[in-house]
């Protein structure tokens, strides 16, 4: 019983991806629970009254983000608990398996959460909105050049499309085996190293 307390507190309290997610699972799931009472009863007849006009609460759309926002946030909370470590002997592997599909369901959520905010809100938050996300996505883009720069070694090398040129200059002796093998080896053999 100690073992689980101390694991409870280590994930809930001292793990903001928990408590986040956490909160983000109770704020869909009453939001799901409220588009739900919007749609209308099998006599027809919409549980908020005949007379009240449909809101964009009680769309499909709105359901259907909500519930991939909510999914993606069990995602995330799911491997804070239950993981299978790995070779590693860490939870990474679950983790990477995990996020990556909250993440899709995130960014799907999130553009339709976008087009909402452009549809529904004032202009002053479409425009805020609008100048945050050209500010995101501009800052996302400098890993494009920058990793592209940092990756080519800052373009310092000759140009070339021989994807073995590097051996030839780093690796001398690999280069020699290599070529050895081309030139001596017939058919397709199969080379085995510890």
């Amino acid at each position: 019983s100690e073992a689980f307390g101390i694991m409870l507190q280590r994930r809930l309290v001292d793990s903001l991806t928990s408590l986040l997610t956490a909160a983000m699972v109770g704020l869909c799931a009453g939001l799901v629970i409220g588009v739900l009472r919007w749609f209308p009863s099998p006599s027809g007849r919409g549980v908020r009254g005949e007379g009240e006009p449909q809101s964009i609460i009680g769309q499909p759309t709105t359901f259907f983000a909500l519930i991939l926002l909510l999914t993606g946030a069990m995602l995330v909370l799911g491997p804070e608990f239950v993981y299978l470590r790995d070779g590693f002997g860490t939870r990474m592997n679950t983790i990477f398996k995990f996020y990556f599909q909250a993440w899709v369901m995130w960014g799907v959520a999130g553009a339709f959460g976008l087009w909402l905010i452009s549809q529904y809100a004032r202009a002053w938050v479409v425009n805020t909105m609008t100048a945050l996300m050209t500010l995101a996505v501009t800052a996302s883009l400098v890993y494009t050049v920058a990793g592209a720069y940092s990756k080519a070694g800052r373009f310092a090398g000759t140009a070339t499309l021989d994807g073995l040129a590097y051996v030839r200059n780093i690796f001398p002796n690999e280069w020699a085996a290599i070529q050895w093998l081309n030139a001596n080896a017939t058919g397709t053999p199969h080379v085995m190293e510890a």
